[in-house]
């Protein structure tokens, strides 16, 4: 059964805290094996929540299935102040954010948008080796785009 955002997003912020590993139970999400598990984290609620058009163990590969159906926004090459209204006006909880550093790519989901400033909250697995809430500015230069859900 098919769950809204808020939903998505709750079940999400119950792993909190939690590694991945067996102790703490949260092998599942990576299926054991050994690699950065940011995506694999995200791809376990999409398909929790019923989403089954997007998932993938690789943050680049939920990018291009995002761009093959139209869902992808992207931020990157934006100047400041038109990120920061374009992240606040078009970005919505529930979303997916996907930024790229160095050559290594990091996602998470969105739980929290300022509509004023663009910032914004995440839950994202593999910050830190565990599930982690984190923060954003608008003007971040690792952000790439979003994956529109839920609408």
């Amino acid at each position: 059964m098919a769950i809204g955002a808020l939903g998505f997003i709750n079940g999400a912020l119950s792993f909190v805290g939690k590694v991945n590993n067996d102790k703490q139970g949260n092998k599942l999400f990576s299926n054991g094996r050994k690699e950065r598990w940011c995506a694999d984290f995200v791809t376990y609620h999409l398909k929790k929540a019923g989403i089954t058009w997007l998932g993938s163990p690789a943050v680049s590969t939920l990018r291009s299935q995002a761009i093959s159906k139209g869902k992808y926004m992207r931020t990157e090459n934006m100047n400041e102040k038109a990120k920061s209204l374009f992240i606040a006006k078009n970005v919505k909880p529930g979303d997916i954010m996907i930024e790229k550093r160095n050559g290594k790519s990091h996602t998470g989901i969105v739980t929290s948008v300022n509509t004023k400033t663009g910032s914004f909250t995440t839950v994202e697995g593999n910050s830190g080796d565990k599930v982690a809430k984190r923060s954003y500015q608008s003007n971040s230069k690792t952000l790439s785009g979003f994956i529109k859900m839920f609408r």
